[in-house]
């Protein structure tokens, strides 16, 4: 996606949740205040229309006010005279009052007269039970000597009634009874309090146990210690609801009010209006970003750009992009500039540095060339050096024609020539064994291998006895020589004189294992019995000796380090204790067998490991 299309992207989404933040919070802020509007409006509302009915059930009462208090009506009740009847309780004035009853009770609770009448049907009314019982009861609220108003329940509906005590016309005394009126609540009486009040109004008996659902919850919400609650019924309407108690006090009925939604509508349709002028104003701004960004980011970028890929094209280093301002993106172009002429001056170098190696490569050719040629020459000299040093090594013919003991040697270098030695020479009767290592491997060290043994065989064969005095000569001719070369190679070196089952040992080495016949094995340091050769120019000081006795099937084991200190995988030596172990259980076979052995389990000790270092073995055992 190019930078015009994500740039363009990304302003178009930012300014799509931009006016979705502003329009979720204008409409949560706006709607809610508009709902809590409604709800007030709504409440005044119902309040207005519980005055209406308060008034209404008002001016239902003041009509019998002059009835109540009247000369006729006060004479009436005491003489129950017939033109009383005859002129004013016929069902013609009962229908001019709207009214359905008229009861007279004196004061001593009897009913003096009654009489009902439906306009509606034409027909007379019988005053309803509930009615009835009421004024049998002398306590009654209704025949008190005051005026009383309000809803009376009914098992067929609910009526107004009002009771006011009989007076003289001028409103004097004393009370001779009460006149109680009562007129039927219908669906007329709700028409016309509903063109009074120009809103739909419904009533449900608040003890109806048929209460359709919606009423039921609504029943409960006016139960809960109030008398007025409002809930929406659709978009377009809104429903209040009024608790109406009876005469009594005692909740009588709901009353419903159905208000319209006006001030809900707007408030959506001013959101609409909003949402549009949000998306109008983000379009607007949207296309200014866009421009802005067009004339003075975007335009100069793909002049840039277009400038790179010229020089990219035409691969011509010299040439620079054109700088236009003092912002960012001038900035940006100098800086290209100033790499192009890093890359220029590169460049240069470059070629100088490729001509400088062109002519180092010829020189490294020539170089190989010879080296090759070095590296023949050299493999020829190590492949004599390791032919003279495996040739001088005992052969196990040697071994087998000397009398009494059972010998069986093995060295292998850890590169093509290696450091370690051992020799057997016979010599007046006597076997002289000798083990080395020196340190390192390669030729050097297989060199001063071939020093040691020519100069031990030509000291023994001068007759040198004394072993203190014969490797004190043998280290000085090897510290002279090491000298000489200018090295720094040593090398341990134990010497062995075997003579009729007695072993004299002296020098520094490797511990000397003893095993006798019956597997026991003992370890020989060595350390005090010499000095490391070819270190100091005399080191008779440092030379003793350890005689052993050997008996039939006895015998001892000389190595180099090279064998015990040989790591498996998991980088474990295979050590001298392991070496012991399978001396001790391995003994009763012969010599040559235990080297096998040995040599065997220590290549399956240390599996794919290399050796980094010369292994020398021998194994001698007495006959």
């Amino acid at each position: 996606m190019k930078l015009r299309q994500k740039t363009l992207v990304i302003v178009s989404m930012t300014l799509t949740g931009l006016i979705g933040v502003l329009y979720f919070a204008s409409s949560t802020i706006l709607m809610g205040s508009i709902r809590s509007s409604e709800e007030n409006e709504a409440r005044q509302t119902v309040k207005g229309v519980q005055n209406l009915l308060a008034q209404s059930q008002k001016n239902f009462s003041d009509r019998f006010a002059d009835w109540s208090a009247w000369d006729d009506t006060y004479k009436f009740i005491q003489d129950r005279n017939q033109e009383y009847i005859t002129t004013n309780l016929i069902p013609k004035q009962l229908t001019i009052l709207k009214v359905n009853y008229m009861v007279y009770v004196n004061t001593a609770g009897e009913r003096i007269y009654s009489t009902g009448y439906d306009e509606k049907n034409k027909t007379g009314l019988s005053i309803p039970q509930e009615l009835s019982s009421r004024i049998l009861n002398k306590n009654d609220l209704l025949l008190t000597t005051t005026k009383q108003t309000g809803i009376m329940l009914l098992p067929t509906g609910m009526m107004w009634v009002t009771s006011q005590p009989i007076l003289t016309s001028d409103a004097t005394g004393p009370v001779r009874g009460s006149l109680i009126i009562g007129r039927r609540i219908d669906q007329n009486t709700i028409d016309e309090l509903s063109q009074l009040a120009r809103l739909k109004l419904k009533i449900y008996r608040f003890n109806d146990p048929q209460l359709p659902n919606s009423i039921e919850s609504i029943r409960t919400a006016l139960s809960q210690s109030q008398n007025l609650t409002v809930e929406p019924l659709s978009e377009e309407t809104l429903a209040g609801y009024l608790l109406i108690n009876d005469i009594d006090g005692k909740p009588g009925f709901i009353l419903q009010v159905d208000i319209p939604r006006t001030t809900y509508k707007q408030g959506k349709a001013n959101l609409k209006y909003l949402i549009v002028s949000l998306i109008f104003a983000g379009l607007v701004f949207d296309a200014v970003v866009i421009f802005l960004l067009e004339r003075w980011i975007l335009s100069r970028l793909s002049l840039l750009v277009s400038g790179v890929n010229r020089v990219r094209d035409t691969n011509d280093l010299a040439l620079r992009l054109s700088i236009d301002g003092q912002d960012e993106m001038s900035n940006l172009t100098a800086n290209i500039n100033n790499m192009l002429d890093a890359l220029a001056h590169s460049d240069d170098q470059q070629k100088q540095t490729l001509g400088q190696l062109a002519d180092a490569n010829s020189k490294i050719q020539t170089l190989n060339k010879e080296l090759k040629s070095e590296n023949v020459r050299m493999g020829t000299e190590l492949e004599i050096t390791r032919q003279l040093q495996q040739k001088i090594l005992p052969k196990p013919k040697e071994l087998e024609q000397i009398p009494d003991l059972d010998i069986a040697g093995f060295m292998e270098p850890a590169s093509e020539v290696g450091g370690d030695y051992y020799d057997i020479i016979q010599t007046d009767g006597k076997v002289i064994i000798s083990i080395g290592d020196v340190t390192g491997h390669g030729l050097e060290s297989a060199i001063l291998m071939i020093m040691v043994q020519t100069a031990i065989r030509t000291l023994l064969v001068s007759n040198i006895t004394n072993y203190s005095l014969f490797l004190n000569l043998l280290n000085q001719v090897i510290f002279e020589n090491v000298q000489r070369m200018n090295s720094d190679k040593t090398l341990t070196l134990a010497l062995l004189d075997c003579d009729k089952g007695k072993i004299t040992l002296s020098g520094q080495h490797e511990e000397m294992i003893v095993v006798r016949a019956d597997g026991q094995v003992e370890r020989i340091n060595t350390v005090d019995l010499g000095f490391p050769i070819g270190l100091e120019p005399d080191i008779q000081d440092f030379i003793a000796q350890r005689e052993v006795q050997l008996f039939a099937g006895d015998g001892v084991v000389l190595y180099t380090d090279g064998l015990t200190e040989a790591e498996n995988e998991g980088e474990q030596p295979y050590g001298i204790e392991r070496l012991c172990d399978l001396l001790q259980h391995n003994w009763h076979h012969t010599a040559r067998s235990i080297q096998e052995t040995i040599i065997k389990d220590l290549r399956n000790y240390i599996g794919k490991e290399v050796l980094h270092d010369d292994v020398t073995l021998l194994v001698i055992k007495q006959k």
